[in-house]
């Protein structure tokens, strides 16, 4: 499945037949206003999404999720994480 949006296309691999999706070739380090855009589509739409490969320090997840909409937030940490930021 490959999901366009007029500058962007990403590689979409559905996970089940109504839910979960797969998201391959991007660095989330490095993306753009559109690339959020296509991503937050194909989030509403197969309601789970994976990035594998990623490989992200707690800044740049951080910094990742800033461009992505809230759904709920963790209220508990992880054992050995002292910032409740890198818990959510």
């Amino acid at each position: 499945m490959t999901l366009t949006d007029t500058t962007v296309e990403l590689d979409v691999v559905p996970l089940s037949g109504s839910i979960g999706a797969e998201v391959r070739g991007l660095d989330l380090r490095d993306i753009d206003a559109p690339t959020v855009e296509a991503i937050r589509r194909t989030w509403l739409e197969r309601k789970v999404v994976f990035f594998p490969g990623q490989q992200l320090g707690p800044e740049e997840h951080l910094a990742f999720t800033r461009t992505t909409p809230r759904c709920s937030r963790s209220t508990t940490r992880p054992p050995g994480r002292s910032s409740p930021a890198t818990a959510a």
